[in-house]
């Protein structure tokens, strides 16, 4: 069984890498209001990345909410996309709903074989957080995508 710093450090990385995910379609972007769109989803990642560093220096998940979103589940009908640089604001919508999507069923995963009450609650946060933020994609892609339609 790993530690909780270990497993912190894990999620802290995870993180950071979808930090990474939206600057990188951020330079993609060919429009200011997709970098703009993609800013802020990055900076919800970087309010993760400080939310996991905070429990990790308090050694206590304490403040953390369990309560699970509901789920518009727009992102179980469609495709992964390819990353480019010429994705449509669609194509973003859609590579940012399956990242959140794999990053929550990773967790819950991670969530699920841990035995550690505090661990398991780290990872119920992280569910929540990535599943909010799925929605909030889905919610733009229904609005503006399919609101077309």
């Amino acid at each position: 069984m790993r530690s909780f710093n270990e497993i912190m450090d894990f999620a802290i990385a995870r993180e950071k890498d979808a930090v990474q995910f939206y600057k990188d379609l951020q330079n993609r972007s060919r429009f200011a209001s997709q970098k703009s769109v993609l800013n802020e989803f990055e900076l919800m990642e970087v309010g993760h990345v400080r939310l996991l560093e905070g429990v990790k220096e308090r050694q206590s998940t304490a403040k953390l909410s369990q309560t699970i979103p509901g789920d518009l589940k727009l992102s179980d009908y469609l495709h992964d996309v390819k990353i480019s640089d010429d994705m449509t604001y669609q194509e973003i919508l859609i590579a940012a709903m399956k990242k959140e999507e794999r990053a929550a069923a990773l967790y819950t995963v991670m969530r699920d074989q841990s035995e550690d009450s505090e661990i398991r609650k780290v990872f119920t946060q992280l569910v929540i957080e990535e599943e909010n933020h799925k929605n909030h994609f889905e919610s733009l892609y229904d609005r503006d995508i399919q609101g077309d339609n």
